[in-house]
């Protein structure tokens, strides 16, 4: 999935309940979580309903709590994870039982969370967790803009500012 097939996503208010997201343009990847928070949370009640983890720092029951804990005053909540090797090669830095515990929660998600993973680096395909991510999960690629696709970008940037 691309950048562009989530921004139409985000506008219908057609959200899936897990995304993986991953590449080098770290600008889109805020501008998308962004965009996320403004169509989902209420500025009200934003303490409670969008959580950002570092990865490197949660533990897998920290990270499950936080997703299936309900929104509140809420039809839904945003939890971010950044920086998780769960899906990356070689070592994750989790167990097999938390990597279990994952497993099962990407299996039964919960309806009132959006979840956002981001990671860099390249995924393993074989790993368990990678492949039950990708049966219920949407993996959102956020590569560096062709020369078209930029200008493209650009220049909507521009028109929305009312500039030339």
């Amino acid at each position: 999935m691309s950048y562009i097939e989530t921004m139409k996503d985000i506008k219908e208010n057609n959200f899936s309940s897990m995304y993986l997201f991953y590449g080098d343009e770290r600008y889109l990847i805020e501008y998308v979580l962004k965009n996320f928070k403004e169509s989902i949370v209420e500025s009200t009640y934003a303490d409670f309903n969008y959580i950002f983890l570092d990865g490197r720092d949660s533990s897998i029951d920290n990270v499950i709590g936080s997703l299936e804990t309900l929104p509140l005053f809420s039809e839904k909540k945003i939890v971010v994870v950044n920086e998780c090797a769960y899906f990356q090669k070689g070592r994750s830095g989790i167990s097999d039982s938390d990597e279990e515990k994952l497993i099962n929660y990407f299996r039964n998600p919960s309806e009132s969370t959006v979840a956002i993973f981001i990671s860099s680096g390249d995924f393993d395909k074989r790993k368990k967790v990678y492949k039950e991510f990708s049966k219920t999960g949407k993996m959102v690629c956020f590569d560096k803009f062709s020369d078209i696709e930029f200008l493209k970008w650009i220049s909507k940037k521009f028109k929305v500012a009312k500039k030339n």
